[in-house]
C-alpha cells in the first residue's frame, strides 16, 4: 500500500473530510502530493475535526492507487466529551476493545550475534465501554467505516487515530 499526503487547503477549508472520493483513483484528487513509498511527510495545515485540531490528512491507497481510506491524527488523547460528539454524529459504535495483559510468551531475539530468550508480555483484546480506556473502537457505516484508535498514556504514541473508509482492526480478528 502506499501513502499519500493530501493538501486540502485550497479546496476544502472546512472540516470536511473528502469521504467522496473513496474507492476512485488518487488522480482525481485535486492538490495531491504523493509521498515516497513508506513514507510519512508532515505539511502543517490547520484543520478542526469535531472541534479537535489536526494538522494532515493521510490517504492510503491500494497498489492500484485507489483510495482505500483517510486518515487524520489528533494530538491527545481523546476524553469522554469528545467520545460523546462523535455518538451524537455516528451513533453508538459496533464494538470498543481494550486491551489486556494475558502473561509472557518467550521471543527470541539476536544480540551481538547470539540468540537471547527474552519475555514479552501478551495481550489479547477485549470488549468495553469508554471509561475502561478502550485501544479501539469502530462504526460500520454504509459506504465506508470510521475507526478510532487512541494512544496510551504510559506509551511514546498519546495521539488519536481516526481513518475513515477500510479500517485495519475488524470485529472478526477478535474471535
Amino acid at each position: 500500500m502506499k501513502l499519500i499526503l493530501f493538501n486540502i487547503m485550497s479546496l476544502f477549508m472546512t472540516t470536511h473530510i473528502p469521504l467522496e472520493f473513496l474507492g476512485k483513483h488518487i488522480n482525481e484528487l485535486p492538490n495531491v502530493n504523493t509521498i515516497y513509498e513508506g513514507g510519512i511527510c508532515i505539511v502543517n495545515r490547520s484543520d478542526e475535526y469535531l472541534g479537535k485540531p489536526y494538522e494532515n490528512l493521510y490517504i492510503l491507497t491500494n497498489n492500484e492507487r485507489i483510495v482505500q481510506s483517510f486518515s487524520i491524527y489528533i494530538d491527545e488523547i481523546i476524553n469522554q466529551s469528545f467520545y460523546d460528539r462523535m455518538v451524537k454524529e455516528y451513533g453508538k459504535p459496533d464494538f470498543m476493545y481494550k486491551k489486556i495483559e494475558t502473561g509472557f510468551i518467550k521471543s527470541e531475539i539476536v544480540k551481538n550475534g547470539l540468540f537471547e530468550t527474552v519475555p514479552t508480555k501478551a495481550f489479547k483484546m477485549v470488549d468495553c465501554e469508554f471509561n475502561e480506556s478502550p485501544l479501539v473502537f469502530t462504526w460500520y457505516k454504509e459506504q465506508y467505516d470510521i475507526q478510532v484508535i487512541i494512544g496510551d498514556r504510559n506509551d511514546t504514541f498519546t495521539k488519536t487515530r481516526i481513518i475513515f473508509g477500510d479500517v485495519p482492526i475488524k470485529k472478526e480478528m477478535n474471535k
